[in-house]
């Protein structure tokens, strides 16, 4: 027993470890190991794996171990070496060292069992309330494991060569990056000039039936030229971000990611209409990419040719958060702009238009993958001139030129000191003086493959207000539109493919400086487009197609050459007059939303039972109508209680705020854009006077284009026969929307909606 108490003097040596207790305050841990070191150099060696010790408070109840069982036990043993010792009562400690060692110590409720494989042994000891056991054990080549648990502290300290530093789960790590921006765009379309009416007007007089049309498109006759657009953009950015995960995670923390970031934006969009004679000279011709900064350069334009160039630059602020693919965001954006647009109205006049435009907007955002959902909340204010300059004369291309360099101050001179003889041609007359302000949102769903294709949906209201000084007719026009937009447009590589529908009501005045004369009226105009860049017959016909189905207008179903068609394009538009838009409140007026209803919904029986669904609008057995009549209906009915109350709020508001007038006016535009029966409604109310006029246009096909009044009986009458315009009935500067934009990034979101407002 004396001996035993020789080993209890090794147990002085677990005093010292007392100091190793120390160190769980801090580092005096350490200490504790070197104060075994002092007696085994071979523990203090393997004493290196004492950094998961920190967590053993149990090595300080160790040494109450030592107080209540006295001896402590130190066993050492070669290779396959096997030691039993008794002390006391109870006591019992069995070691094996070597390859895998046990050591098993009883004493009283403590039990220690101890397994180590070659030259490795670890010591775990388990013991009852306040009672703590430490036992020391050498195995083989420097290799040395010591545990001591307990019930109400423990410390684990292991040094050897199996040893490993435990990592901390969980955490929240940040790491700032660089993040970068680049998106680009190119397109053309060539549109044949050559009409398909000449001068023989078409004797049949449309109806609303199904009455196929006898018209078919003309093919190759190239007579009167092609008109060549070129359009092209480029924004790049480079910015920053804060980029979060959880390190070490486990569970669902390994697939969350976070951002913040910052990107600093800047671009340019250009887009030039050129006018040719031949096919092939429209195929080799090229774009033109910067406005002409001297007037020499514009005595090689042709008469028409024009070009739009728009510089701008902001900033993004963005943030998301997901988990693997699935993430949500937000993103401000503040952008400005800076517009040129310049036309060449004939061989001696030239249009210039400057517009300055601020952007801003705030948009919230979800994606999976490759589809974003997203809801755009933008306001954008633009204010701008515009001056026509004789270049026959020399003041007036000095001034042109000045214009362009950014200095308007001459141009304003001449135009307000005309010539005081009536000989003379004023140089410089301003034209136009105005500005815009336009708010809204705009829900979209997108679908892209970075550079390779794109395909967004959009849906919005817009609310614009527009004031325009006309210098040259002395009066002042202010305009309030409320406009409803559904688009769809794609992009493969650098073909582009759109189908809009917009609505936009508008409620004006114009006052003249001289007379202080005002005239106030209103107006509406539903709208249609489609383009397709590289089209074929099955394209055109589908674009016409779904204008068909729209509004049940069989007559505009043209025959289309089974042919590589090249571009192609198709415009719809039904303008409604003040009286037309009178006669539409006073319909509201004078019934009941039950009345207003049923005239769209008694289409629906008729149009399923009689016709049997002739535009595919549902599929039913021969049993009667099914599911999906039924939710047409619904749907029907909605939108024709949509139209009856925003007619309601316009006549509320049509003498007081003009404004509202116009939002309600959008809001009817919606409701008559959901079907075929919501359009005859509208169309039936609005009666005599509404005009229509409807062009198809391609590459190789000449252009088509009718013009219709609405006479007493509902009739659609043809109002011209050839188009007004060098082949066009409008502008082709307003004939497209504008594309809308997405930002590719880098961030884990990877896409940011960047809406551009659609320019009407």
């Amino acid at each position: 027993n004396g001996n035993n108490g020789n080993n209890g003097n090794n147990g002085n040596n677990g005093n010292n470890g007392n100091n190793g207790n120390n160190g769980n305050n801090g580092n005096n841990g350490n200490n504790g190991n070197n104060g075994n070191h002092g007696h085994h150099g071979n523990n203090g060696n393997n004493g290196n794996n004492g950094n998961n010790g920190n967590n053993g408070n149990n090595g300080h109840k160790g040494n109450h171990g030592t107080t209540t069982y006295g001896p402590t036990v130190t066993t050492t043993a070669g290779p396959d070496t096997s030691v039993t010792t008794t002390y006391g009562p109870d006591v019992t400690v069995t070691t094996t060292a070597g390859p895998d060692t046990t050591v098993t110590t009883t004493a009283g409720e403590p039990t220690v069992t101890t397994t180590a494989g070659d030259d490795t042994v670890t010591v775990t000891t388990t013991a009852g309330d306040d009672t703590s056991t430490t036992v020391t054990t050498t195995a083989g080549d420097d290799t040395t494991s010591t545990t001591s648990t307990s019930s109400t502290s423990s410390t684990s300290s292991t040094t050897g060569t199996t040893g490993f530093e435990e990592e901390e789960e969980n955490e929240l790590k940040a790491k700032l990056k660089p993040l970068f921006h680049l998106s680009f765009d190119y397109g053309s379309y060539i549109v044949n000039l050559t009409p398909h009416f000449r001068d023989v007007q078409p004797k049949s007089i449309v109806k609303y039936d199904y009455r196929p049309s006898s018209d078919s498109l003309i093919y190759g006759d190239y007579r009167d030229g092609f008109q060549k657009t070129v359009y092209g953009s480029i924004e790049v950015g480079i910015g920053a971000q804060v980029r979060f995960w959880f390190d070490n995670a486990t569970g669902l923390r390994q697939h969350f990611w976070g951002y913040v970031g910052v990107l600093p934006i800047m671009g340019k969009q250009t887009e030039s209409v050129r006018y040719v004679s031949t096919l092939d000279r429209a195929h080799s011709m090229g774009g033109r990419w910067q406005v002409p900064e001297s007037a020499s350069d514009l005595d090689a334009w042709d008469t028409g040719d024009s070009i739009t160039y728009l510089g701008h630059g902001g900033i993004i602020f963005s943030a998301g958060a997901g988990f693997g693919p699935v993430g949500v965001g937000v993103a401000k954006l503040a952008n400005g702009s800076w517009e040129t647009y310049v036309e060449k109205v004939d061989s001696e006049k030239v249009y210039v238009k400057i517009t300055r435009g601020k952007l801003s907007s705030f948009s919230m955002f979800t994606n999976v993958s490759i589809l974003t959902l997203s809801v755009n909340d933008f306001k954008y204010s633009d204010d701008g001139f515009s001056f026509l300059f004789d270049m026959t004369t020399e003041t007036g291309r000095k001034a042109y030129e000045d214009v362009i360099r950014g200095n308007v101050l001459a141009s304003e001179t001449f135009a307000t000191n005309r010539p005081a003889n009536l000989v003379e041609r004023a140089p410089v007359l301003k034209v136009e003086t105005f500005r815009t302000v336009s708010t809204g949102r705009v829900a979209s769903k997108s679908l892209s493959i970075p550079i390779i294709w794109n395909k967004t949906y959009s849906e919005g209201r817009v609310n614009s207000f527009t004031t325009s000084d006309l210098h040259i007719d002395r009066n002042t026009a202010q305009v309030h539109y409320g406009i409803y937009s559904d688009s769809e447009d794609s992009r493969f590589w650098f073909k582009h493919k759109e189908t809009d529908f917009m609505f936009y009501g508008a409620k004006y005045a114009v006052e003249n400086w001289d007379t202080k004369e005002r005239m106030e009226s209103m107006f509406g105009t539903y709208s249609y487009a489609f383009r397709h860049e590289k089209s074929n017959g099955a394209r055109l016909r589908k674009g016409i197609y779904d204008l068909v189905k729209k509004t049940g207008l069989n007559i505009l179903m043209v025959g289309v050459p089974d042919r590589d068609l090249g571009y192609t394009g198709v415009e719809f538009n039904v303008n409604f007059s003040e009286e037309n838009t009178m006669r539409l409140m006073n319909a509201a007026q004078r019934m009941t939303q039950d009345q207003f209803i049923d005239m769209s919904t008694d289409q629906i029986y008729d149009y399923f039972r009689t016709n049997n669904d002739p535009y595919d609008y549902c599929m039913i057995d021969a049993s009667g109508p099914g599911t999906c009549v039924t939710r047409t209906s619904k749907r029907t009915a909605g939108a024709a209680s949509k139209m009856y109350f925003a007619l309601k709020s316009m006549y509320k508001y049509m003498n007081s705020d003009a404004k509202a007038f116009a939002a309600a006016y959008g809001k009817f535009g919606e409701g008559m854009a959901e079907n075929l029966f919501t359009f005859r409604t509208a169309m039936k109310l609005a009666g005599s006077g509404a005009t229509i006029d409807y062009l198809v246009e391609g590459t190789h096909t000449n252009m088509y284009f009718r013009e219709w009044v609405v006479d007493g009986s509902g009739r659609w009458v043809p109002a011209m026969s050839s188009p007004k315009y060098k082949g066009l009935p409008f502008s082709p500067a307003s004939r497209h929307s504008r594309v809308r934009g997405m930002i590719i990034g880098n961030s884990d979101a990877a896409k940011l909606p960047h809406m551009t407002p659609v320019t009407f």
